[in-house]
């Protein structure tokens, strides 16, 4: 009966949890100075994401690219559309 206690545990919940951590991991890219001259780096510091939105006019921020648009709207692409935030 423990074993399968255990084997439940490990299969239904440590699994599971260790999947959806990795899928939302947000980690950043590379240094401090390497994300401000680099758009395509993954950034979670909204800041900077908006400074290089301005500079670049694109940056990877929570692991989505954002691009910023001709009249100044800021949108991502999904599923071949443009959505604007």
């Amino acid at each position: 009966m423990e074993t399968i206690v255990g084997l439940f545990l490990i299969v239904f919940v440590c699994i599971p949890m260790v999947i959806i951590f990795y899928l939302h991991d947000n980690h950043e890219d590379g240094t401090y100075e390497e994300r401000k001259e680099n758009p395509e780096l993954n950034t979670t510091n909204n800041d900077l994401h908006w400074d290089r939105l301005e500079e670049f006019g694109r940056s990877k921020y929570k692991r989505t690219m954002y691009y910023m648009g001709s009249r100044g709207g800021v949108y991502y692409i999904d599923s071949g559309r443009k959505r604007y935030v």
